[in-house]
């Protein structure tokens, strides 16, 4: 009875095997597939395929942030029916890739015989895998975020989403695109975090954040909450400005984000002692960041200084106006005398009549835009605050010193006299006596001293 047994069983696994010899196992097998993130160094992604025949391709394909832009690589490994595949992607110095993308990504696989597959799509956020990060979402923002209170970021978070209405309303943005902003803690983790700049900047800690329009994605030191307005309002402005020909000069970018942060004008001391001393900046020259460390300070002062008169003397539906008009790509002339009726050597008079100045005229000839690059992100800086430190983690003491209140504005070109200039509405101070000095550059102002890193307008390929 027992030898029957098994004679029967041997007969069954017999016509089990011969029953599924009619459906061969695949070609090409994936035994693992994983990643591992080296911050901020690189991402090694590894694959091990075996298969029926020699595995002799395997080609990874990747995507950076819902880009529209595919890229792929070659992974190194040994032909053979077996094989393990490594690949590299490099996310530092040249290559450089900022803490939150998303790298979406999957294999091609080939063998001797012909065979091709596919593995299933994956996706690795590229962030420090030494903290616990959380993240918060409230309406089309996520921020992400390591050992901070996760009732305090909920707030802040909660007030910049409510702040940056404000800021759609006048760019004319209905349905944002969603953006993502990473949140790093003090200034060891932000200089491993940060893009490399130059060693004076990196030693004098300017820089508290930066913007990337290409991943829509702005990465920041501390929970401060004027400091992710400014980012926010970036990244929200290049979206208004959908055309590859609109260019947005510096002065008016920067302008625009550091005058939604709110609160005083902590740089209004400098422009006054420029206007004093003979020594403002002029719009012709301020279509990028200057690189001169002497007039980094300056130039932030002074942006917001415009856009804030701007804003003041014509009302939000003008500035409105001027940046459809620039979308255009009519250049930055055009867009003011279609939206104001004057170009910038009238705009720059005016506005440094109400510092007492007036600023010689000189003829400004506009360029066509810059050629662009599409695997190029374009990127902001948002400096630190005029005593050089940076914003906390958690909420520190308000700043005291109040700034002078700004000269009354001169009349401005064809506002018709007695005239009641819009006033700024923009959101409230920092919570918690959070900084309120956002990114201006409060210009390192006394033992400090100003210092920078030069930034050019580009846009990015659509």
């Amino acid at each position: 009875m027992k030898t029957r047994s098994i004679t029967l069983l041997a007969a069954l696994a017999a016509a089990v095997a011969a029953l599924g010899s009619g459906y061969p196992a695949e070609p090409i097998r994936v035994v693992s597939s994983d990643h591992e993130i080296r911050f901020p160094s690189e991402i090694v992604f590894r694959l091990t395929a075996e298969g029926e025949s020699a595995i002799t391709g395997v080609k990874l394909h990747y995507r950076l942030s819902d880009g529209r832009v595919r890229v792929y690589g070659y992974p190194d490994f040994v032909a053979g029916r077996r094989v393990t595949a490594d690949f590299s992607l490099k996310t530092a110095a040249s290559n450089y890739l900022p803490t939150g993308v998303e790298v979406s990504y999957y294999y091609e696989i080939t063998d001797s015989a012909g065979n091709t597959v596919e593995t299933p799509r994956a996706t690795v956020e590229y962030k420090d895998p030494r903290y616990r990060w959380r993240r918060v979402e409230v309406g089309d923002l996520t921020v992400v975020y390591h050992d901070l209170p996760a009732s305090e970021v909920a707030a802040v978070t909660e007030r910049v989403a409510e702040r940056l209405e404000e800021v759609k309303a006048v760019f004319g943005i209905d349905s944002p695109t969603p953006m993502k902003g990473v949140l790093v803690n003090g200034r060891r983790e932000a200089r491993r975090t940060f893009p490399f700049i130059s060693e004076t900047a990196t030693r004098g800690h300017v820089f508290a954040g930066y913007a990337y329009d290409r991943y829509d994605l702005f990465v920041l030191a501390g929970l401060w909450e004027d400091g992710m307005v400014h980012e926010a309002a970036h990244l929200l402005l290049d979206e208004a400005i959908d055309s590859p020909l609109g260019i947005v000069p510096a002065w008016l970018n920067e302008g625009l984000a550091t005058y939604f942060e709110g609160g005083p004008h902590h740089g209004e001391p400098i422009v006054r002692r420029a206007a004093r001393d003979g020594g403002l900046l002029r719009l012709h020259a301020m279509n990028s960041v200057p690189g001169r460390p002497a007039d980094i300070a300056l130039f932030y002062a002074q942006t917001r200084s415009i856009v804030e008169y701007m804003l003041d003397a014509y009302g939000r539906d003008r500035m409105s106006a001027l940046l459809r008009a620039i979308d255009d790509g009519g250049g930055i002339d055009a867009a003011l005398r279609a939206a104001y009726g004057f170009g910038r050597g009238e705009l720059e008079a005016a506005w440094a009549a109400g510092y007492g100045v007036a600023l010689p005229e000189r003829a400004t000839v506009e360029r066509g835009p810059p050629e662009t690059g599409s695997e190029t992100p374009l990127v902001f800086e948002s400096p630190l605050n005029s005593a050089g430190s940076e914003p906390e983690a958690v909420s520190v003491p308000a700043v005291t010193e109040s700034a002078p209140e700004r000269p009354a504005a001169a009349e401005a070109p064809g506002q018709t006299a007695g005239a009641t200039a819009q006033q700024s509405a923009s959101g409230g101070g920092p919570s918690g006596g959070a900084l309120a000095v956002g990114a201006v550059v409060l210009a390192l102002m006394a033992a400090s001293g100003a210092l920078a890193l030069g930034m050019g307008r580009r846009r990015r390929a659509r």
